[in-house]
């Protein structure tokens, strides 16, 4: 329940008058369920209402009445943006053949960035099941070299105040007039006022996110939206690693290197969350941080996500490529 409450009720973007989602009853029991969540988007320079699909599940028994469901949130999405940015292998297929396709991320490689030389080594030992605790020492080693190394990267944006947002009340005006500054740089993108950073990084306890934001003076110039992420490597005697994955930054061009103090602020202070290092993708914003950082594991692949868009936006699009980072869709919801 406390998921519906963050899907519809505290969600800014939803009305009474809209669906929540569909339930498929056969003979008298509920055999299936697709959840449907509005979101606000700025397409061709027009702020535009989307809907994403979430919860898709049917009984096995009745997955013949699966598209039912799906052909219901086409229906009610005509005409707008419809994501489908966590499908399953299968759903994707059947997402492609329904017209959806490929969301063009402007990437094409994933980094996992680490902080020293002792949490890549802990990576790869986990990936290969091997649990050791010398890789942690080698971490404390390294951060007490870091104390001096670490840091000189993040003395070169000293102009920059760089702090953690813990509240939903320290979402304030500096993020609408930071959106309404730079909402022009890009035709197709999220809408990120105040009101949608606040729900989507405070609106659910079970969800948690952490909200990095840099200000230089007064003024907001950039910020990054983080979460929790447990990754095993392909092994099957895998063991789980945490990092923390980079679901979205926003900045001012003026500011050019403000991304890049929000990921030296975050990849110093990871202690808090336990975590190994930082994953994102090289979306161009991160590009110039990426050339900087020391210890890396790349990996060539963008996310899974799908949309469908109706004609007059596939025009848009093809005239500039949308601006879309990882939180589209139901990710992070």
């Amino acid at each position: 329940m406390e998921r519906f409450g963050f899907w519809w009720e505290r969600n800014p973007f939803f009305t009474a008058d809209m669906v929540r989602g569909w339930i498929l009853e056969v003979e008298g029991k509920i055999a299936g369920f697709l959840g449907c969540i509005p979101l606000s988007y700025q397409w061709d320079g027009r702020s535009c209402l989307a809907m994403t699909p979430t919860a898709w599940d049917v009984l096995p028994e009745y997955r013949t009445y699966a598209l039912r469901l799906f052909a219901e949130q086409m229906e009610l999405a005509a005409g707008g943006i419809l994501w489908d940015t966590t499908p399953t292998a299968q759903v994707r297929q059947v997402s492609l053949r329904l017209g959806f396709v490929p969301v063009p991320y402007e990437c094409q490689n994933q980094y996992h960035v680490f902080r020293d030389r002792g949490g890549l080594l802990e990576w790869r030992l986990r990936s290969r099941g091997v649990d050791s605790w010398w890789p942690a020492r080698l971490s404390r080693l390294e951060r007490m070299a870091g104390r001096v190394v670490t840091p000189w990267r993040a003395r070169q944006t000293t102009r920059h105040t760089v702090r953690v947002i813990t509240h939903p009340d320290a979402v304030g005006q500096e993020f609408d007039r930071l959106w309404e500054r730079t909402r022009s740089v890009r035709s197709h993108t999220r809408v990120r006022s105040a009101q949608w950073v606040r729900w989507y990084c405070f609106g659910s306890s079970g969800l948690r996110k952490l909200l990095v934001g840099c200000w230089l003076g007064e003024s907001l110039v950039a910020f990054g939206i983080f979460r929790e992420q447990i990754q095993r490597g392909k092994r099957p005697d895998a063991l789980p690693a945490r990092f923390l994955e980079c679901l979205d930054l926003w900045h001012d061009p003026d500011h050019h290197d403000s991304v890049g103090a929000v990921l030296d602020h975050l990849l110093v202070n990871l202690d808090p969350w336990r975590v190994l290092g930082v994953t994102l993708y090289d979306f161009p914003a991160c590009v110039p941080w990426l050339r900087g950082v020391r210890d890396t594991v790349r990996t060539p692949g963008t996310p899974d996500g799908l949309y469908l868009l109706p004609a007059s936006m596939r025009e848009a699009a093809q005239r500039e490529t949308p601006c879309l980072f990882l939180a589209e869709g139901d990710v992070g919801l």
